[in-house]
């Protein structure tokens, strides 16, 4: 693959080892090739030239890189190093070489080696102890696994053929090149361990699932220490257990072994262990009489499935809780860790919207997609849960959970659909820009944003440092000039579709959506709502309108408490400041609003962007009529007004800019020069009318001839998707630009958060 002018990238394997090399043609330059690490919490190069990432106590280290040339059919090296152009970036530094040849620079991976038998043999965990040696855990249907002579279970014990299966746990060095000891660990069924933990002295923790009759116990739980449930009639096979084992330090002996189950199908997922040796699982159960205790957080099976939390002493012989966790719908339980003090942090996910999350101000408080991820934490007794909903529109998966030094959680999982929080930065262009030179160079403004796409964005016409923005996630505020945002409205994946500040009282700000919201204190849904005290709390006020998407509102200056709301089934009207809704369509025929733009005249002169071209009332919205003469696209898509020539009115489509002088009398194509012509937002510098600016798919332009001709100014724009444009009318060379960053990639993703 070409990764740079002359140098190549070439995957190979070698010798059980995974190795990739840069290739660079003569006279390539080494310098210009650079990675960039992302999340670490130090970056650094140690004595022997190792790139050491810190990781909070963990460290992972890269090789210093081979680089080398070749002569005659033998490697001449070349000295090289890592060099750190800045905290995040790493570039490669050559020594002299002879630059009329092909270099090679040869970042080995430390190792890669395999563990199986002659059947299919799975790994589903792995875990580190203070040396650095690593553990494995798995599944395995090969007979011939490379159990070591010290093994507590020598054999394989699996049952049907192809079918049943041991689970098996092995330690190797930290080098994987020494195999300290492997174990099967099964009866005579379907054995899988799927969790594995490791405590300070370097006993392994086991958990996973089994449907074997004689799957190894000791020192089990009262009354848990066969299995459980009853045989399907046909084969025989019981619904899973999990189970919950721990192996002594070399492999060879059980400290304990229990079943954790109830009479239908129960599996573990994950397991975690504190300072104290107490082991933490988490799963799912599908049974009524899953083992819980009295003082459980929750006690009953609340739908098809919940999710378990189950915390075992250190002898393994009892609980010091268990505990259903889950509405009434599926809930699994899927990673779990543990804290000092015994708080136990879970994610998993949930198709509840009656999830226990306990939080009036989660972080999301209610389902979004048709599954959720969920996080959360657990109380030393198990007897009070804090969590929050994590998702979007699809379904969306907590898988792993991890803590650092501090107490931070981490989650990872897969995440499909629409909506998802996404903050914006490097890994994530997109969100609010800003520019302070009349769009010469853009700089990121969108630190505390909860999603990379902007649907809508206003500007306080008072007090210009005050900001909303609207996003996938709700809405942001901003009172720095868009250098800091805070959330004022959090919506579960619902589009904030529309936003307007009223400038006679800037604290009142009305909101639109795309599909209906419930706002944070709200028992009903709306899709127009209301704040009079910038943005803390919200109320309803979409009563009338009888549309799902509301696409603009504007408000008559003259009489502020009329407002016009352009939806996809027309224009409505309110003059009691929200309160109630009237369609005003007479007209319209039924056409979706995409943008207004109202003329301060008496009565008010509105325009209406809409898939069939501009419409116009010069009568408050009780009529319109289409004005398209001359445009040759009719698919309109923003607005916007010259300030000072109200006659003078610019529409965006979806092939071109087009203008008139005339009220919309005639249309002529302002589009010289925009390279491209999808028009998604305009606006004009409110001092300086012939100076406008046009947001396409692809990019930012600008014009000081009113349209006659047109500039790129995407200097400092990480993404090129405009969807809003606000100038600030004090400052009119300070604007921002909202943009569409990626949402979705198809099909799932993975998530880090």
């Amino acid at each position: 693959a070409h990764l740079y002018p002359g140098v190549d990238w070439v995957c190979y394997g070698n010798q059980r080892e995974l190795e990739y090399d840069l290739v660079l043609a003569p006279g390539a330059e080494p310098g210009m090739i650079c990675f960039r690490v992302n999340g670490a919490d130090q970056l650094a190069i140690d004595a022997q030239g190792d790139l050491v990432v810190q990781l909070g106590d963990d460290q992972l280290r890269l090789l210093k890189p081979h680089v080398f040339q070749n002569f005659g059919g033998a490697q001449q090296e070349i000295a090289a190093a890592y060099r750190l152009k800045d905290q995040e970036t790493v570039a490669f530094q050559v020594g002299n070489y002879d630059r009329r040849r092909p270099l090679v620079i040869d970042p080995i991976l430390s190792y890669s080696s395999f563990l199986g038998g002659a059947g299919t043999d799975t790994a589903w965990d792995l875990a580190l102890d203070g040396n650095g040696n690593i553990y494995v855990a798995g599944e395995t249907l090969s007979t011939n696994l490379p159990a070591t002579a010290n093994a507590f279970q020598a054999n394989y014990h699996g049952g049907f053929t192809n079918a049943g299966g041991d689970a098996f746990v092995a330690k190797f060095d930290n080098l994987a090149s020494n195999l300290f000891y492997l174990t099967y660990l099964g009866g005579s069924g379907d054995d899988a361990a799927v969790g594995i933990a490791v405590d300070a002295t370097g006993s392994a923790y086991l958990t996973g699932v089994t449907d074997s009759t004689n799957f190894p116990t000791k020192f089990a739980i009262t009354n848990l220490d066969h299995i459980h449930g009853t045989p399907e009639f046909f084969t025989g096979l019981y619904p899973f257990d999990a189970f919950v084992t721990k192996l002594n330090t070399n492999g060879s002996a059980l400290v304990y072994s229990t079943y954790l189950g109830g009479d239908t199908e129960d599996q573990a997922t994950a397991i975690a262990v504190d300072t104290n040796g107490n082991a933490y699982v988490t799963g799912f159960t599908d049974s009524t009489n899953f083992p819980h205790t009295v003082n459980a957080l929750q006690t009953t099976l609340g739908g098809a499935s919940d999710a378990f939390v189950t915390r075992l002493t250190a002898s393994g012989s009892n609980f010091v809780y268990s505990t259903y966790l889950g509405g009434t719908n599926d809930d699994h339980g899927e990673g779990i860790a543990v804290a000092p003090g015994g708080f136990a942090f879970i994610t998993g996910f949930t198709a509840s919207t009656n999830f226990p999350i306990m939080l009036t101000n989660a972080f999301q408080a209610s389902l979004a997609g048709g599954r959720d991820a969920f996080a959360g934490t657990l109380g030393p007794l198990g007897t009070n849960f804090v969590g929050t909903y994590f998702g979007g529109q699809g379904n969306d998966y907590g898988l792993r959970i991890v803590l650092d030094a501090a107490g931070n959680s981490y989650i990872t999982g897969s995440q499909s659909g629409f909506g998802f929080p996404i903050t914006p930065g490097n890994l994530n262009p997109g969100g609010v820009f800003r520019s302070g030179d009349g769009g010469a160079t853009w700089f990121p403004s969108s630190s505390g944003l909860l999603h990379n796409v902007i649907n809508s964005l206003a500007i306080d016409p008072v007090t210009s440092s005050n900001l909303y923005a609207g996003t996938w996630r709700g809405v942001a505020g901003s009172t720095n000039g868009g250098a800091s945002w805070t959330l004022g409205l959090l919506l579960a994946a619902v589009q904030v579709s529309a936003l307007l500040v009223d400038p006679t009282s800037p604290a009142t700000i009305y909101a639109g959506t795309i599909g209906n919201a419930l706002p944070l204190g709200q028992t009903n849904f709306a899709n127009l709502i209301k704040s009079t005290n910038s943005g803390v709390s919200w109320t309803l006020s979409d009563t009338g309108i009888v549309s799902r998407t509301i696409s603009k509102i504007v408000e008559d200056p003259n009489s502020p408490t009329t407002l016009y709301a352009g939806t996809e089934v027309g224009v409505f009207k309110s003059t009691d400041g929200a309160a109630t809704w009237t369609n005003f369509s007479s007209g319209l025929g039924g056409l979706g609003i995409g943008d207004l733009a109202l003329v301060p005249s008496v009565p008010p002169t509105l325009y209406a962007a809409t898939a069939g071209g501009v419409y116009r009332s010069t009568d408050a919205a009780t009529n319109w009529s289409a004005f398209n003469n001359g445009l040759s696209n009719l698919l309109v898509q923003t607005l916007a007004l010259q300030p000072g020539a109200p006659s003078t009115v610019y529409a965006g489509t979806a092939q071109g800019l087009f203008k008139t002088v005339n009220a919309g009398t005639n249309w002529s194509d302002s589009s010289a020069g925009l390279a491209n012509s999808n028009l998604t937002a305009l606006a004009i510098d409110p001092l300086s009318p012939l100076t406008i600016y046009a947001g396409t798919s692809a990019g930012l332009f600008k014009s000081t001839t009113g349209g006659t001709n047109w500039v790129s100014i995407t200097n400092g724009l990480a993404a090129l998707a405009i969807t809003r444009l606000v100038i600030d009318r004090n400052a009119p060379a300070t604007l921002y630009a909202g943009t569409q960053g990626a949402d979705a990639f198809g099909g799932s993703d993975v998530f880090l958060a």
